[in-house]
């Protein structure tokens, strides 16, 4: 996974957009993602399950109903 931009550090799988000057690597977080997302990106969903990388990783989209209403929108 490392060729696909995904790294491990610190214990947590990251997928690295930059560097700190200290060469520490920065970005999102596997569990800043939703499942979905993962899924479309072609991660073994059942892999990092096992590894315990994707235990706070769960997908948003189905409970995402009533968020952004009609009246919301201020236009």
């Amino acid at each position: 996974m490392a060729d696909d931009g995904w790294i491990e550090w610190g214990g947590e799988l990251i997928w690295v957009v930059g560097y700190t000057s200290g060469g520490a690597p920065y970005g999102l977080r596997v569990c800043d993602f939703d499942r979905a997302d993962l899924e479309t990106m072609g991660l073994d969903i059942a892999a990092l399950e096992n590894a315990g990388l994707l235990s706070a990783a769960e997908s948003s989209i189905d409970q995402s109903n009533g968020w952004l209403r009609d009246d919301d929108v201020p236009f």
